[in-house]
């Protein structure tokens, strides 16, 4: 009799408590003191990759999670093509025939482009460097799936002028006919090989749920997907696929195990009529609206982390635009200034982790400034005053008052609201913000201002962005600039601005926590495009956002601070337009990790 060991490497253990490292994953053991067998098992997650270099819709794509694909592109009818090596695009060579809607498949180094707008029967292979003229389909269309290798590929389904049931079987140079899958359907998803493959949604042209396996010469009716959908995309293979996104720009991800479908994690941004491929693991990039945005789905041992938000003690003053000290914690807070209906405020309040008391007030009016510090130890800087006047001063908090800092040493070059700010009261740091918008940083050294580097964004600069950090590792995090919203995140070293990985969600007034760069949470603001104010929280790791738990609250020209990620916390800011709306809310972001995926087994 074959044992557990002599299959999967590992012998059955015995222990007392369940095992916290990454090797646990497949190990089965008996838990002595829960008295029951267990394993690991692995589960999902969506983060931000890195952007496309040209914006795209039906987009094609083809490989897996760290070594990918994608071409063409419609309306436009771009000939361009780029590669993914999990972190990055870079620029390949074109195709011969720039088109969208097409189907792909096979792997980076040996990839298929078949099909695409007006009913072409056009085919490209690529061979990791160049594309060349492939065979041409029996039938034209476009919106069909495509699966398989370069050698032994599918082209299914598909619209003709009309839903398509047709299938075509590859072999690397020419196409023959293959089975005829029993609805006829377009814009659907499809993976696996050729001898066992599997497609499902579509329309035709309302959504469908149908699913349907290939074995290479016949179609199959299975488990239908929970929900009509069309415009998905795919990856995997026959017994572990996953299908995300969709018409109505869903975020949908469903996975499926040869039998039936299961939700998984959701996508941080919906898409539909985008690229899409992975083996293990999934690739989403471009979208309806053409984009450059792109997300991974990758599997770990490791839970997600449970995040969410816990009401704390309301501000005894309802207002927007204010300002706080950037390294305070959640059991002691510091806010200041901001904005009512009358007007620009002076009133600083301190936090226990309970309740909110009012303290000495600002010397002066200010909202939209900059704040640095702790709640015993902070600074006010730049910001609007009396008639919505630009300011360039600063004030400094000594845990009992407010002073102003006498020029020139408390004067900075460059009067601003809006811009981001991060650091203590010895090592502050201010950078963009406007009118007009600015790029320019200013650093802060205990009695004067001295320049900083510009934000990497060109002269252009950010307003409306927010920031935290400390001086020598500083986040800047969306903004905007004329007429674009950004979902920008850069990273200061204390000398110059570099660019880090996009937010899964573009806004501007929003809030934010750090320790350093590399532990980030932003939240709150007005999402973009078109979007009003968001409850969205996203949490960085240095490279990329993740999507946690969203406030209870919706808001934007909100204030939020945190000495790290763990520490963030939100308070007061606008519900609606743009007046009488303010709230007093105090939420604390919160955090609790499952280490592993366990599962106790059972027999049946």
């Amino acid at each position: 009799m074959t044992t557990y060991k002599e299959i999967f490497g590992k012998p059955v253990k015995v222990l007392s408590t369940d095992p916290t490292d990454a090797q646990a994953e497949g190990q089965v053991w008996y838990n002595t003191t829960d008295g029951v067998f267990k394993t690991v098992l692995s589960v999902g997650a969506w983060s931000s990759g890195g952007a496309l270099n040209t914006a795209r819709k039906n987009n094609s794509g083809a490989g897996t999670v760290p070594a990918g694909l994608t071409f063409g592109e419609m309306p436009g009818l771009s000939a361009n093509s780029e590669e993914y090596d999990g972190t990055s695009w870079t620029e390949g060579n074109n195709l011969n025939t720039g088109r969208g809607s097409a189907c792909g498949f096979g792997t980076q180094t040996a990839a298929v482009m078949a099909a695409g707008h007006n009913y072409q029967t056009t085919t490209e292979n690529y061979d990791g460097t160049s594309w060349t003229a492939g065979g041409a389909l029996s039938t034209g269309r476009r919106y069909l799936a495509g699966f398989g290798t370069q050698t032994a590929g599918v082209a299914a389904l598909g619209f003709t002028g009309s839903s398509s049931a047709v299938s075509e079987e590859y072999n690397g140079t020419s196409w023959t006919a293959g089975g005829t899958a029993n609805t006829a359907r377009f814009a659907l998803g499809g993976v696996g090989t050729l001898t066992a493959g599997v497609v499902f949604g579509g329309g035709n042209p309302p959504a469908k749920t149908n699913v349907e396996e290939y074995n290479g010469t016949a179609w199959t009716e299975v488990n239908d997907l929970p929900t009509a959908n069309k415009a998905n995309q795919s990856s995997g293979t026959q017994t572990d696929a996953l299908s995300f996104g969709g018409a109505g720009d869903i975020t949908t991800t469903l996975g499926y195990d040869g039998t039936n479908w299961s939700a998984k994690a959701s996508m941080a941004a919906g898409k539909s009529y985008f690229g899409g491929f992975g083996g293990t693991g999934a690739i989403a990039c471009g979208g309806d609206v053409p984009t450059t945005t792109t997300e991974e789905f990758n599997y770990s041992i490791y839970a997600p982390v449970a995040a969410s938000w816990a009401a704390g003690g309301n501000l005894n003053t309802a207002r927007d635009s204010l300002m706080t000290a950037a390294q305070a914690t959640q059991n002691a807070a510091l806010v200041f200034g901001g904005h009512t209906n009358a007007g620009e405020q002076t009133v600083s309040e301190s936090y226990d982790g309970s309740s909110w008391t009012a303290t000495n007030a600002l010397p002066a009016i200010k909202q939209l400034g900059g704040g640095a510090g702790t709640q015993t130890a902070a600074l006010a800087f730049a910001g609007n005053g009396t008639a919505a006047s630009t300011l360039n001063t600063t004030e400094s908090w000594d845990g009992s008052n407010w002073t102003a800092v006498a020029a020139p040493g408390g004067t900075l070059a460059t009067g601003r609201f809006n811009g981001g700010s991060a650091g203590v009261q010895g090592a502050a740091l201010l950078f963009g913000g406007g009118p007009p918008t600015v790029a320019v940083s200013e650093e802060w050294n205990g009695s004067s201002w001295s320049p900083g580097g510009s934000l990497s964004r060109g002269t252009t600069g950010a307003n409306n962005l927010c920031g935290a950090g400390i001086q020598t590792s500083a986040l800047a995090m969306g903004g905007t600039a004329p007429a674009f919203v950004y979902n920008t995140t850069e990273e200061y070293n204390g000398t110059s601005w570099t660019g880090g990985g996009g937010m899964n969600t573009a806004r501007r007034r929003a809030a934010a926590a750090a320790s350093t760069v590399d532990s980030g949470l932003c939240f709150g603001g007005l999402a973009s495009p078109g979007s009003g104010q968001t409850a969205v929280a996203e949490t960085y790791d240095g490279s990329s956002w993740t999507n946690t738990g969203s406030m209870g609250t919706a808001r934007y020209f909100l204030g939020g601070s945190g000495a790290t990620q763990g520490d963030g916390f939100a308070m007061g800011g606008l519900l609606t337009g743009l007046a009488s709306n303010y709230t007093n809310a105090t939420e604390e972001y919160t955090v609790s990790t499952d280490p592993l995926g366990y599962k106790t087994l059972t027999t049946s």
